[in-house]
């Protein structure tokens, strides 16, 4: 196990992993400091495996609360890390919220989401198979045509219309 945490929070992952990388975008994005830990995904830790199968990302908040988190936490998978980070904190983040305060942007916000999720695992087999499996192929043409159409959709080089993100 790591040593405590006390006053920061703390991003265990690897550099090629795109799932750490939307978190690390997500902290960067708000603003908030954090300590960067590179996890060997070759060579994992007994405690990462226990934990959840030595995946990343981790989200651990610090042991003493304060600023940072209430009390000790490890958060699992970026998606949940996001929405934890979103709402703990947009208060004070230079981004503001990630999220759209209208229902139906917010559900919009989500499907892509959804979608980028879908993107991440089939490019990773597409990539790893050097585009030799044409269903993983052909799903991601379909995922990237879908979120083509919501961008063209908009009327600014965001999705929703939004001015900047």
């Amino acid at each position: 196990m790591p040593a405590p945490n006390l006053n920061h929070l703390r991003l265990f992952g690897h550099l090629l992993c795109p799932f750490v990388e939307r978190v690390r975008l997500v902290l960067s994005a708000q603003g908030l400091p954090y300590q960067d830990v590179q996890v060997n995904l070759e060579k994992r830790a007994r405690w990462h495996y226990s934990m959840n199968g030595g995946f990343v990302p981790i989200l651990e908040t610090p042991e003493k609360g304060g600023k940072y988190g209430r009390r000790k936490a490890w958060i699992l998978e970026s998606r949940i890390i996001m929405d934890y980070l979103d709402r703990e904190f947009s208060s004070m983040a230079q981004c503001g919220s990630l999220y759209d305060d209208d229902a139906l942007n917010r559900s919009v916000q989500e499907m892509l989401m959804a979608k980028t999720d879908q993107l991440a695992s089939v490019l990773y087999i597409v990539l790893m198979s050097r585009s030799q499996e044409p269903n993983s192929m052909a799903q991601m043409i379909k995922v990237l045509e879908y979120m083509n159409l919501e961008l063209s959709r908009s009327s600014t080089d965001f999705f929703l219309s939004k001015e900047t993100y």
